[in-house]
């Protein structure tokens, strides 16, 4: 995701930006639609709805769509405008204004006001955890096979210490930060379906074996997420959570 983000507003450009300012700016209707933006990724300038800006447009509690309905900005379903209340500059539809006022009172964030991490900008975060789990197997392999030399149950330590690795890895990582080391480079997280922060234990290691799941699946688990609205996996399904972009 680009970091520095332009504007033109009267043939006049503002910026540079971050992708957090711009999400203000849609919020306050300030850049729109048909506003031209451009970044450093961009070839030339554009309408914000052609561009990255075009996932905050549609999460916006004030976009209309062209029948002229307005998008709930929670769960993005259209209704009326009679049909959504205005809940601290977000429109919110019946069903979802409880959830919205658990959220303001956590100092949470509504769903609908985030940006889903896609399938190719997770599976960049799995192989870079892969790379930290095999550095650790690799060593701490190489120090069993130095004091155990000769052991005929050798390979099965090992085995069992590499499953102890991943799975410690994974569910720790997640449940105490919220996001794994390979998360955290590319600036995702894991989340619970309500947009609250703290992954606990339980759900941690339920993600991690409806994680498992997947390899049953042929693989079509993890490709739900390219095609899936909100961008989610089987175990995200499971397990109600999301991945999402984070603040740098």
């Amino acid at each position: 995701m680009a970091e520095n983000w332009y504007y033109s507003i009267d043939d006049k450009n503002h910026g540079p930006l971050s992708y957090v300012d711009m999400k203000r700016l849609v919020h306050d209707d300030m850049v729109k639609a048909d506003t031209l933006v451009w970044n450093e990724q961009m070839t030339d300038w554009a309408p914000a709805q052609d561009s990255e800006i075009a996932k905050l447009l549609k999460t916006h509690g004030g976009t209309i769509d062209i029948a002229g309905r307005h998008h709930c900005s929670v769960c993005g379903n259209n209704y009326a405008q009679n049909e959504l209340v205005d809940l601290d500059g977000s429109l919110v539809c019946a069903g979802c204004k409880p959830q919205m006022l658990r959220m303001m009172q956590a100092g949470g964030s509504a769903l609908g006001n985030v940006a889903y991490a896609g399938f190719w900008i997770r599976a960049g975060a799995t192989i870079l955890d892969g790379f930290v789990m095999f550095g650790v197997q690799f060593l701490v392999g190489f120090i069993l096979g130095m004091i155990m030399s000769g052991n005929s149950n050798l390979g099965i330590i090992t085995g069992i210490f590499n499953l102890l690795v991943g799975f410690s890895y994974v569910v720790g990582m997640i449940a105490t930060k919220g996001a794994t080391l390979g998360q955290m480079a590319v600036h995702i997280r894991t989340i619970n379906a309500d947009g609250s922060i703290d992954i606990s234990w339980g759900k941690s290691i339920g993600r991690y074996f409806a994680y498992m799941l997947n390899s049953f699946t042929l693989g079509i688990g993890f490709l739900m997420v390219a095609f899936d609205r909100e961008k989610r996996a089987l175990h995200d399904m499971i397990c109600a959570t999301r991945v999402v972009y984070t603040n740098k």
